[in-house]
C-alpha cells in the first residue's frame, strides 16, 4: 500500500486482526519511530514484519521487529479459553452458553438412566469425552460443561454428583468419590457491582490417586487433595490436602497422616462407596 512517500510491504502469517492510522504516538507505541508517516496495521498472531522504502524504489530503511500482543491488541482470546485460562470470562458468551446447554441436556437424558442401560455408555461418552472404559459416573449427574471432567482409570463417582467444570477437575486413577460430592471451580468477583455482571473466573481442582471422599465432601475452588487421601463425609475442602492424609471438618483439616501402604484407616461418618 502506499502511505504518502512510504510504501509498505507486511507480511502475514495468519489473520488479519485490525487496522489503524496513526502519527508519531502510534508508531511508539509499536515500536518503531518515523516522524510523518502513516500505516496499517495488519497483525499476525504474535509478530508483524515491516519492510520500508521509498516511493522512487530506492532502500531507505528497514525495520523488523516482532509484536507481542496484549488481550486488547491483537487477536483476542476467546471467552471460552479465558475460561480455562484462569482470566474472568463472560459466562453469557454464545459459545460458552452452547457449552452449557449441550451438557445440560446430556445431563438431563443420563437423570432416567442407570449404568446398566443400553444408551449409557454412548451418553456418558459424549458428556465426559475421553473418559476411561473402566471408569463409572451413576446418573444422576450434574456439570456444566462435561468436557472440563477428567478421569484416570478405575473412577467410581457415586449418585448425584455435581461438577461444575468451568476450570478443569481431574481425578486420579483408582478414586471414589461419595454419593451427594461436589466440586465448584468457578469463583464470582467479591465486590458486589462486579458480582451483577455475567462474568467469573474458574480455578481448576486436582484429587489424586486412591482417594476416596465420603459422602457430601464439597471441595472449593483452586483446590489440589494429593494421592491416597481420605476426606470424611461433610467435609469442605477449602485448601490444598498433602499426599497421605485423613481429613475431616469444615474447613477440612488434617486429622493424620496414612502411609499410603493400604492402611484400613476409619473414620466416624464416612461413606463406604
Amino acid at each position: 500500500m502506499l502511505c504518502g512517500k512510504y510504501f509498505f510491504a507486511v507480511r502475514i502469517s495468519r489473520h488479519v486482526i485490525g487496522q489503524a492510522r496513526g502519527t508519531d504516538s502510534t508508531m511508539h507505541k509499536c515500536g518503531m519511530y518515523s516522524p510523518k508517516a502513516r500505516w496499517k496495521q495488519e497483525s499476525a498472531e504474535t509478530s508483524l514484519r515491516f519492510f520500508v522504502s521509498s516511493g522512487r524504489g530506492r532502500i531507505k530503511f528497514l525495520f523488523i521487529f516482532v509484536l507481542e500482543y496484549s488481550n486488547t491488541k491483537g487477536i483476542m482470546k476467546k471467552e471460552i479459553e479465558k475460561m480455562r485460562g484462569q482470566e474472568l470470562y463472560c459466562f453469557s458468551d454464545p459459545e460458552v452458553m452452547a457449552s452449557l446447554n449441550h451438557a445440560g441436556a446430556l445431563c438431563r437424558k443420563l437423570r432416567d438412566m442407570g449404568t446398566e442401560d443400553a444408551d449409557y455408555r454412548s451418553t456418558i461418552e459424549e458428556l465426559i469425552p475421553g473418559i476411561p472404559p473402566t471408569s463409572t459416573v451413576c446418573p444422576p449427574f450434574m456439570c456444566d460443561h462435561g468436557h472440563g471432567v477428567v478421569l484416570g482409570e478405575h473412577v467410581f463417582i457415586n449418585y448425584n454428583c455435581t461438577m461444575l467444570d468451568a476450570g478443569l477437575i481431574r481425578i486420579g486413577k483408582h478414586t471414589k468419590v461419595g454419593p451427594n460430592c461436589q466440586f465448584y471451580t468457578p469463583q464470582h468477583p467479591l465486590d458486589y457491582e462486579e458480582r451483577r455482571k455475567p462474568q467469573e473466573t474458574a480455578y481448576p481442582i486436582t484429587v489424586g490417586d486412591d482417594c476416596w471422599l465420603g459422602g457430601g465432601v464439597v471441595v472449593c475452588p483452586g483446590v489440589t487433595i494429593g494421592n491416597r487421601c481420605i476426606i470424611a463425609a461433610g467435609s469442605v475442602v477449602t485448601r490444598d490436602i498433602p499426599d497421605d492424609s485423613l481429613a475431616a471438618g469444615c474447613p477440612a483439616v488434617v486429622k493424620r497422616k496414612l502411609n499410603g501402604d493400604g492402611e484400613n484407616a476409619v473414620a466416624t461418618g464416612m461413606d463406604g462407596k
